[in-house]
């Protein structure tokens, strides 16, 4: 055991280094497992001192294409070195070097921060040998030693090589033990990283977002170029809306009310009592994703009866802008906004992050050039006349809401009694 520091010591310094390796490892492979990585994202949006720097990189194709061999690959040999105790001071300030690099190119606010929690630490481990405790650099140290102190049969075990008896092995039980102390945690990272591949789980077969880790999907930065067309508009008391509407509930908290338990009822009583709406706002979504119809209830279903939905809407000539249409993530907006539009929604309200608008916008033109069955018109609810009802375009079908009567006034007898003499301005006449 190397002098200043106990087993137990060099054991738990061993494991918080198995622990770094294990994040290292898992990173690069999730990188390497899941084609088209770049880190071109996270150079652009770099930001502090050195922004100008990484932004460089990521404008450079030949510079890009080192970065991303050097992140994926470098990565995964630091972590089988931090991990089976290779070389293992060598992979500390490796490590130490590249988390240097993702601090400097996104600073935190208040400078502390995991990644550099995590540098620090390697930085400490790169001035205790603890390979050489328990990992593979244990093995080759013993092997070096005997090497240069024996001048007949290889021997290694513990204590001085002088008093060793010929012919003994080159290594006995507690060293082999100590210095393959990593392998089984590798084994362990394998069968779970191959598992992971070969039988995704429910969400990231089923949910949109279920892989999203800035350092394994990172955010798909886009701009307004990267549009595929202009998204088609509607009209709502002669206001031009866009099909898709940017919904708040992710941004600014807003767009829920799956909560009020009334809602359903309220929107009955409306159609019922023959009041005229500018817009009916439903929540919509298809039911077959895993956890809709899980015994236990989950907290993102919103729409517990699509089919009654859209046979309440078939019956409403007013515009239908329908949200939640994805299920807080658990539908993708490909099939999220087809089910829509093509279950007679004029509108959808998605929620979304500001990095997401471009696709979502390009995945509405698509869906919208492709959508030809519906069971109702596209509504295009015109601003209201004179007359205070709403002007339909020519062609669209219209049903005339019950009117509400007034009960009759009692007749009166006699002459109406003359108002009362006033000065100033006579009253405006209301009608």
């Amino acid at each position: 055991m190397e002098k200043g520091a106990s087993t137990t010591q060099m054991g738990v310094l061993s494991l918080l280094r198995i622990a770094i390796g294990w994040h290292f490892l898992s990173e690069g492979l999730g990188k390497l497992l899941n084609g088209g990585w770049t880190a071109r994202d996270y150079l652009a949006t770099a930001d502090g001192p050195l922004a100008f720097v990484f932004r460089w990189m990521a404008d450079t194709p030949a510079v890009l294409s080192a970065v991303d061999v050097v992140n994926v690959w470098g990565q995964v040999a630091i972590g089988l070195g931090l991990m089976l105790g290779l070389v293992t001071q060598v992979a500390c300030v490796a490590g130490a070097i590249l988390l240097a690099f993702y601090y400097v190119a996104r600073p935190p606010i208040f400078l502390v921060s995991p990644i550099l929690v995590e540098m620090l630490a390697l930085v400490g481990l790169a001035s205790v040998p603890t390979g050489r405790a328990f990992g593979l650099d244990r093995l080759l140290a013993r092997r070096r030693r005997n090497e240069e102190a024996e001048a007949g049969p290889r021997q290694a075990v513990e204590g001085p090589a002088e008093g060793r008896e010929p012919g003994s092995p080159l290594t006995d039980r507690r060293d082999l033990l100590k210095g393959l102390s990593g392998v089984p945690f590798v084994a362990a990272l394998g069968a779970v990283t191959g598992a992971h591949h070969v039988w995704p789980s429910h969400e990231e077969r089923d949910l949109v977002d279920a892989f999203s880790g800035a350092s394994r999907k990172p955010l798909a930065l886009t701009s307004l170029s990267d549009l595929k067309g202009r998204v088609p508009s509607g009209t709502i008391r002669g206001k031009q809306i866009s099909r898709i509407i940017l919904g708040g509930n992710i941004i600014c908290g807003f767009a829920h009310s799956r909560d009020l338990i009334y809602v359903s009822a309220t929107l009955r009583a409306i159609a019922e009592h023959g009041i005229q709406p500018d817009f009916w706002m439903r929540t919509f979504h298809p039911d077959n994703y895993w956890s809709h119809r899980h015994p236990e209830e989950h907290d993102n279903k919103y729409c517990y009866n699509a089919a009654e939905t859209v046979a309440f809407m078939n019956e409403r000539e007013e515009p239908w802008i329908a949200f939640k249409v994805m299920a807080a993530g658990s539908v993708k907006p490909q099939e999220a906004f087809r089910y829509a539009f093509e279950s007679g929604a004029d509108y959808i309200c998605a929620g979304m992050y500001d990095f997401q608008m471009v696709e979502d916008a390009n995945i509405a033109v698509e869906t919208l050039d492709q959508t030809r069955q519906r069971p109702r018109r596209w509504s295009v609810w015109e601003s209201p006349p004179a007359t205070g009802r709403a002007r339909l375009p020519s062609g669209t079908r219209s049903r005339r809401a019950p009117r509400r009567t007034r009960p009759a006034s009692p007749r009166r007898s006699g002459p109406r009694p003359r108002p009362a003499a006033r000065s100033g301005p006579a009253p405006s006449e209301v009608p």
